[in-house]
């Protein structure tokens, strides 16, 4: 899964209202964490338009969290970061509003 990609909940999706709400809008921002029984591009961090940001499944197991979402007409672009300052986790969002031709 690409990053910068658009997407919402998929169709095995398990995790409540972390999007924001069945029909919200994320981001992916970096590749998932990976651990002994799973590769590296079997999950992705999304950050949601809520300024959430966790990690999903995008193959996982044979699961996927994610569905790709297409707005392109829409013009409306948001990436967010993980930035450690002074020791504390904080969540860097920014919103960019424009219009693609």
């Amino acid at each position: 899964m690409q990053f910068g990609l658009r997407v919402v909940r998929g169709v095995d999706w398990k995790w409540g209202e972390q999007d924001g709400g069945e029909g919200h809008v994320g981001t992916v921002v970096k590749p998932g964490m990976q651990s002994c029984d799973v590769r590296l591009n079997d999950t992705v961090f999304v950050c949601w338009d809520s300024g959430q940001l966790a990690n999903y499944r995008v193959g996982c197991h044979d699961a996927y969290d994610l569905y790709q979402f297409d707005n392109a007409a829409g013009g409306l672009y948001a990436l967010c970061s993980l930035s450690v300052i002074n020791n504390t986790h904080q969540l860097v969002y920014y919103l960019i509003l424009g219009f693609f031709k």
